[in-house]
């Protein structure tokens, strides 16, 4: 047969198909978007805002629904996502037994479940409580996880096979409404605020060996219950956090103060957001108030850190969210705001119906918000105008907030864990 010259016949179309197909055979497919882990309460940023790609805003009980599981026991901590492993923590039995349970993303499949320490006594709980409230952290090395047991803050760290690698009890536990007090990553420090009535401090625990970095002394007024924030501003990384009518910035690798001021109030829940070197914070007993403080100032900071102050919109307990210039924020009782995030001006504000806990999600441009029967409201982070974009049903009664991974929602219900996505 007379050798054909492809060169000759198709020109630099062949070349270029030549060089595509040795790409793909010696690397494989082109390269996807690699997927944004959700390690931590609210996210890989802590601010409930996620880069996926793709995530569908429709969906019921079997619509877009990827996998269903029952989930052992009863919690209300979040899940969290590293690859293609979910974790989440759980009370066995009559809620003595505190549990982490490991479920694998793709299937749904429940792994393990590993009781990590069981409590002489069940703690006193706000009715809106349980015994497994605090969520998770993983850095891809171990998770790390948050319980009371027998009169004391418990720690531990465990391996992706559920053996425990180190624990920590620090501090004798008195709470009113019962043990939420989620870990949060900064590094190589695992960071701790127990805002209670006996031993109140913000801890920082080495991750690899559980012992304490540092640690900064509460003042044992009050009860507050607000995970910290690690930020990046004024040139420098700082964990915020807030509880007990002070809001603090710290250095994580050392515990030194940066700057502090009074405020917003005694008891707050709902979780800290930053953007343009402010910090919104939300407090919810004995009144409710809301300020925006200043994030890249040193010492004391209340005559010339707190921006703006606002009474109105503000949470007790859903988180809310900061995007493109503005905050966003869902009340307890359903009516959403938008704040200009530099004055506290409010844009607009509409009434959802029901009532939240969950903390606000931002996918695409969307923020999710879901009330306690189940129902997610999406609409549009625009300050022009609110804009619903859907409206979805799980009949189920929600109080966690949803993780984003792999291109899915992960939404926590009383019993189950749902996989959202096409």
């Amino acid at each position: 047969m007379p050798r054909v010259n492809y060169m000759k016949l198709y020109g630099p179309r062949f070349e270029l198909f030549c060089g595509l197909l040795f790409t793909c055979l010696v690397f494989g497919s082109p390269p996807q978007t690699r997927a944004e882990n959700w390690p931590q309460w609210r996210g890989p940023r802590g601010d409930g805002t996620s880069l996926e790609k793709g995530i569908v805003t429709e969906w019921d009980k079997t619509k877009n629904v990827v996998w269903v599981t029952e989930i052992p026991g009863d919690g209300y901590s979040s899940p969290i996502v590293w690859e293609d492993k979910i974790f989440v923590t759980t009370a066995l039995g009559d809620g003595h037994d505190r549990a982490l349970v490991r479920i694998d993303a793709k299937t749904g499949k429940v792994l393990w479940t590993k009781t990590l320490i069981t409590s002489s006594d069940l703690e006193h709980l706000n009715k809106e409580n349980g015994y497994a409230s605090s969520t998770s952290a993983t850095d891809g090395k171990a998770v790390y996880s948050s319980f009371y047991a027998s009169g004391r803050t418990h720690i531990f760290a465990n391996d992706f096979d559920g053996n425990t690698l180190w624990h920590a009890d620090p501090l004798i536990s008195k709470t009113e409404h019962g043990y939420t007090y989620t870990p949060i990553l900064a590094g190589d420090k695992l960071i701790v605020s127990v805002d209670q009535l006996a031993d109140s401090a913000e801890i920082a625990f080495d991750t690899k060996t559980g012992k304490i970095a540092w640690r900064i002394e509460g003042n044992n007024i009050s009860c507050s219950h607000v995970p910290p924030l690690v930020i990046n501003s004024g040139g420098r990384e700082q964990v915020v956090t807030c509880g007990s009518n002070v809001t603090r910035g710290v250095d994580p690798k050392t515990g030194e103060v940066i700057w502090s001021c009074a405020g917003p109030t005694n008891y707050c829940v709902a979780g800290l957001v930053f953007g343009d070197n402010k910090v919104l914070t939300s407090g919810g007993y004995p009144e409710r108030h809301s300020f925006a403080v200043k994030t890249d100032e040193k010492g004391d900071v209340n005559a010339k850190g707190v921006l703006w102050h606002q009474k109105k919109g503000t949470t007790y307990v859903p988180s809310p969210i900061y995007d493109n210039g503005y905050f966003y924020s869902v009340t307890d009782g359903g009516v959403t705001y938008c704040y200009d995030a530099a004055t506290g001006d409010i844009k607009w504000q509409q009434r959802i119906p029901g009532h939240f806990r969950t903390s606000l999600v931002l996918t695409e441009g969307n923020l999710h918000t879901t009330n306690d029967e189940g129902v997610t409201t999406i609409f549009k982070a625009t300050p022009d105008r609110y804009t619903e974009v859907a409206k979805n049903n799980l009949d189920e009664f929600i109080y966690p907030s949803p993780a984003v991974s792999n291109g899915k929602l992960y939404i926590r219900t009383k019993k189950n864990l749902y996989c959202i996505g096409k």
